[in-house]
């Protein structure tokens, strides 16, 4: 059986490390397949880039490097915050991808968002050295900061970094890098919890716009903040990549009259729009009403 190299990643955005690991993949393998993960979240200091964006800086990055369109396949893959589900959609992703080929996964162990590596027992690895020190998360931080062309990313990629500045998401996403950047100074260490309140009747379910930001004007389950140490009510989520800002616990309860402030929207949004959402509220929401799918 023929084996395709399987890189999974954010890539937000595409560096040159990411771009040197696909290389060495596709020199052990004759396919790769690129997962775009995150693919479901709100555009944010974490995730600016969509699933759509990072495919094309992918694709011109690549053919910059003389590879053969294809060789490479790109898929999207949501967030679930819930290792199970998240893995099993992985799979799917692979399988329905790359039908006949033995799956290996590219990657190497470095800190606690490696340890799916070892979530499938039946696929190959392909352990490829760490390569440099480079890091998503201080090339976003620069790019906030007004560095539109860091040097760590492929000049062929630049073309989605500078689309972004041009467009109004820019500015509010630096007030957003700018208040995460307070809130992490002020944090004391101690997990935020949050009390959310979910009303859904015929159809509907009654949301706010987010204000501040954080967030500006995403969707987001009406709520409040819960004192130190005070437990919530009805259903945790606590998953710790959940929050954009310092650690924070959900609390979602259902409610018997639309929360004060909120109103309606199409509950088809949850699963058709869900980059509309703030933070994991999607997810939740479909978590909470749809718990079949």
């Amino acid at each position: 059986m023929k084996q395709a190299a399987v890189y999974v990643g954010r890539f937000q955005p595409l560096h040159l490390a990411h771009l040197e690991t696909a290389l060495r993949a596709l020199d052990h393998c004759p396919r790769l397949l690129l997962v775009l993960g995150s693919a479901n979240l709100a555009r944010s200091t974490k995730n600016p880039w969509s699933a759509a964006e990072r495919r094309a800086m992918w694709r011109a990055a690549l053919a910059g490097a003389g590879v053969p369109a294809d060789r490479v396949t790109l898929r999207p893959l949501a967030d679930h915050f819930d290792r199970e589900r998240w893995a099993a959609d992985l799979r799917t992703t692979v399988a329905a991808a790359l039908t006949g080929q033995q799956p290996v996964l590219v990657g190497h162990a470095k800190d606690v968002s490696s340890e799916y590596l070892g979530w499938f027992p039946g696929w190959g690895r392909l352990a490829l050295p760490l390569l440099g020190a480079l890091n998503a998360t201080d090339i976003r931080r620069a790019y906030f900061a007004g560095d539109l062309t860091p040097p760590q990313v492929p000049q062929a990629a630049w073309t989605e970094l500078l689309a972004l500045a041009r467009r109004p998401a820019y500015a509010r996403l630096q007030r957003e890098a700018a208040a995460l950047q307070a809130q992490q100074a002020q944090w004391d260490g101690q997990v935020r919890s949050e009390q959310r309140l979910l009303y859904a009747a015929q159809g509907q379910v009654w949301l706010c716009r987010r204000q501040g930001p954080v967030g500006e004007g995403l969707l987001e389950l009406p709520g409040f903040s819960l004192p130190p140490g005070t437990p919530g009510t009805g259903t945790c989520f606590d998953h710790p990549g959940r929050s954009l800002g310092v650690p924070a616990v959900a609390w979602v309860s259902r409610v018997s009259l639309p929360p004060e402030g909120s109103r309606p929207f199409d509950l088809s949004l949850v699963a058709a729009r869900p980059r509309l959402f703030f933070e994991d509220h999607a997810v939740l929401l479909q978590r909470l009403l749809f718990p079949q799918v």
